[in-house]
Parts: C-alpha cells; structure tokens; sequence
C-alpha cells in the first residue's frame, strides 16, 4: 500500500464508536415506537397458508373474467386498454395546455405581472396531485371510532 494512504488511514478517527452507540440509540427509539401501537401481531402466524392461497390463485387464472363473460366491456382486457386510453388524453391534453401556459410563464414574453399570475397557476396545477394523494391517504390510514 502507498505510505500516504496508510499514513491517512492511521489518522483517520475511529468513528466506530460513535456509530454504534447511533445505532444502539435508532434501535432504542424504534423499539419504544412500537411499544404504545396496536398491532395485532398474532395476523403474522396466517402469514404462511395466506401467501400460498395468493399465489394459488394467481397461477389458476379465471380465463372467462379475464376476457369479460357478460361481454367484452367487462373484462380485465377491455378495462387495461380502457385506462391506457385515459392516461394517453390525460397525456394529450396536458402537453397541449402546457404548450401556451410556458408561454404565458416567460417574462419576456408577456411582462412581469403575468408571467407571476401564470406561475402561481402552474404551481397550483403541479401541487394538486399530491393534496389529492394526501386525502386518499389520510382518508384511508387514519383509525377510525
């Protein structure tokens, strides 16, 4: 090994030390986050004839379902290209409303007073997926009475 490197590696501190007693205090707090929940521990023990009855029935495939067996527009197929469809004209409609937004966005191109109006507008548009996320999600995790 090079002199300077094992020079180097000798003066470096000994930070094991300190990334134990880290790791001791991470482990402390964890545990003493589990220690007021609810968890029901006991759905762990089903774990085991759970998971084989997934994946039984994944491989055994309900072929007449996955077509449609009232018809076509109720199947599995027909539902897939039915939500690529609507994320394409989500897609479409987005990059044609962004085309004139980016636009009315340039300063120089519409003045100071604008381009502000048209930003907050855009950030407005950018923040909406994700209070509509933190609605679903909060709608859904909290417990409740």
């Amino acid at each position: 090994m090079n002199e300077r490197v094992s020079l180097a590696l000798k003066q470096a501190p000994r930070k094991w030390v300190y990334t134990l007693i880290l790791t001791f205090i991470v482990m402390a707090i964890v545990i003493f986050s589990f220690s007021g929940s609810t968890i029901n521990w006991f759905r762990f023990e089903s774990f085991g004839p759970n998971f084989r009855l997934l994946v039984t029935q994944l491989v055994n495939i309900n072929w007449d379902y996955f077509f449609g067996v009232g018809g076509f527009e109720q199947g599995v197929v027909y539902k897939t290209l039915e939500t690529l469809a609507m994320a394409f004209l989500g897609t479409l409609l987005g990059a044609i409303f962004a085309l004139p937004m980016g636009f009315f966005a340039a300063v120089n191109v519409v003045g100071k007073k604008w381009a502000k109006v048209s930003e907050s507008i855009l950030v407005a548009i950018r923040v909406f997926p994700e209070i509509i996320l933190a609605i679903i999600l909060v709608k859904g995790l909290v417990k409740r009475n």
